[in-house]
C-alpha cells in the first residue's frame, strides 16, 4: 500500500513536471510571436511615417501646381478679352 501510494506521488510530480515544462514551452512561443509582433509594429510605424513624408512632398507639388494652374488661367482670361 505504501509503495503504491509512492508510486502514485512520483507519477504526480512527474507529471506535474511535465505540465509546467509544457507550458514554459507555450509561454516561450508566445513570447517570441509577441516580440516578432512588436518588431512588424515598429516596421509599419516606420513605413507610415516615410509615406506620411513622401505624401508631404506630394502635397506641396500640387500646391504649387494649383497656384501656376491658377495664373495661366488668369492669363489666358486676360488674353481672350482682349
Amino acid at each position: 500500500m505504501l509503495l503504491q501510494c509512492t508510486h502514485l506521488l512520483l507519477f504526480g510530480i512527474v507529471l506535474e513536471q511535465f505540465e509546467k515544462s509544457k507550458q514554459d514551452d507555450a509561454l516561450s512561443d508566445l513570447s517570441n510571436v509577441l516580440g516578432e509582433l512588436r518588431n512588424m509594429a515598429a516596421d509599419m510605424g516606420a513605413e507610415f511615417d516615410r509615406q506620411v513624408g513622401a505624401l508631404d512632398h506630394v502635397q506641396d507639388d500640387v500646391d504649387e501646381l494649383n497656384s501656376r494652374l491658377g495664373g495661366a488661367n488668369k492669363r489666358g482670361l486676360h488674353l481672350l478679352r482682349k
